[in-house]
């Protein structure tokens, strides 16, 4: 299991994080927000499709903080999530 807890989520980091850990299988996440950034030039960076594939990641739990937009981000990065929690989210 990962837990992540930061006020302000810099997504490019996460997906750093979630690399060197490709065989975790629970991921929850306890953020305020995540630091405006444009998703898509993300979403094409190498790092971003290597994580998708390759992550175990089967759970998620989302915390404190999220909308639509930000469910669908880590759905995009976790696509084997089978599933997925939202505590206090908003949107």
């Amino acid at each position: 299991e990962f837990v992540y807890h930061t006020r302000k989520c810099d997504f490019l980091q996460l997906i750093q994080f979630v690399q060197h850990m490709p065989n975790i299988q629970v991921f929850e996440i306890l953020l305020q927000s995540l630091v405006d950034f444009d998703f898509s030039s993300i979403q094409q960076k190498e790092i971003f499709q290597i994580v998708s594939q390759k992550n175990k990641i089967t759970t998620m739990i989302l915390a404190d903080y999220c909308t639509t937009k930000d469910v669908n981000i880590f759905f995009d990065l976790c696509p084997r999530v089978k599933e997925l929690s939202l505590e206090k989210c908003n949107d």
